[in-house]
């Protein structure tokens, strides 16, 4: 008898999950970062609910030499931390490069999305055990929902699922194509 397939949560980082204490959107090292206390209900919910999650983000600031990927990665466990969960219990894959590198990693190309699931399953995207069907992206920006469609999974806009009243479990993945407001 085959297990039921994981449903997989995928959640751009800053902006949606948390963002710069002093509201400049740009997250530099660990001590700028507050988590949305609306975000961190729903990420605990889906854990709880055994969700599958992962943060993906592009981080061009790396490249470009505002933030470090050791600070970047120190701030992924505070985050965590700020979540009430263990330091690494959610791993981030991230673009290090800037929007002109012309990388296949950078949202809203598919390879870290792809990089994610595999690793949340442990074997490679696409596979039997990960139904598309059964994972929702959930961003704030244009590249987020564009990555979402290019992966062929659904989309939330961050503003509407940090409001939910109801578990990710009570809706049905595959009406919500790509929910939200008119990208910025």
């Amino acid at each position: 008898m085959n297990s039921p397939k994981p449903k997989i949560l995928l959640l751009d980082l800053h902006g949606t999950v948390c963002s710069s204490k002093d509201e400049s959107g740009f997250i530099n090292k660990p001590s700028d970062i507050v988590v949305y206390p609306k975000a961190a209900h729903q990420i605990r919910r889906c854990l709880e609910e055994g969700w599958l999650v992962a943060y993906i983000s592009n981080q061009g600031g790396i490249a470009a030499g505002f933030t470090t990927e050791r600070d970047f990665n120190l701030g992924v466990g505070e985050t965590n931390l700020q979540l009430g969960l263990d330091k690494w219990q959610i791993k981030a894959f991230y673009c290090p490069h800037t929007i002109d590198a012309g990388c296949f990693c950078r949202k809203p190309g598919t390879a870290l999305v792809i990089r994610a699931v595999s690793h949340l399953l442990c074997e490679p995207w696409p596979t039997e055990r990960a139904d598309r069907r059964r994972c929702l992206f959930v961003g704030d920006r244009k590249e987020d929902r564009l990555c979402a469609e290019h992966c062929g999974i659904a989309y939330m806009k961050a503003d509407k699922w940090r409001g939910l009243a109801v578990s990710l479990n009570d809706l049905n993945l595959q009406d919500l194509g790509f929910v939200g407001e008119e990208d910025k």
